[in-house]
């Protein structure tokens, strides 16, 4: 379905990384873990994930942050960002980076797999 894209997961939460990896991480070609900003960002640089989905509060780097910095060295990196939060400021400071997605949690993976479907058929044109 999903098997050729990598993506990278960064989130704090054990309980919830360990429910996205039963839930994407079989859909996809490879599943890479973080639980830090500062961890993503070094993750980013050794796999080059297809897509990072991050949550916004971490602690070391938080989500935004991270993002800025991989969008400094790859402009055109797929980033969701996944946040409790309905702050409008953060909506802004990630589209301000160039995001383009943006999930509210609890995730609704149904919509989450359909999105990195979308994503998958256009990586095979």
């Amino acid at each position: 379905m999903l098997k050729n894209l990598r993506v990278l997961y960064v989130e704090d939460d054990e309980r919830t990384q360990e429910l996205m990896c039963s839930i994407i991480g079989e859909e996809v070609e490879e599943f890479y873990q973080a639980f830090d900003g500062e961890d993503g960002l070094k993750k980013v640089q050794e796999y080059q994930p297809d897509v990072v989905l991050t949550d916004i509060t971490m602690p070391y780097l938080d989500g935004l942050s991270m993002a800025q910095k991989i969008k400094e060295q790859n402009p055109q990196q797929l980033i969701f960002i996944l946040s409790a939060f309905e702050d409008k400021s953060i909506l802004k400071g990630a589209i301000s980076l160039g995001i383009k997605y943006f999930l509210p949690k609890p995730i609704d993976t149904d919509n989450l797999l359909l999105k990195l479907k979308e994503i998958s058929k256009l990586k095979e044109v």
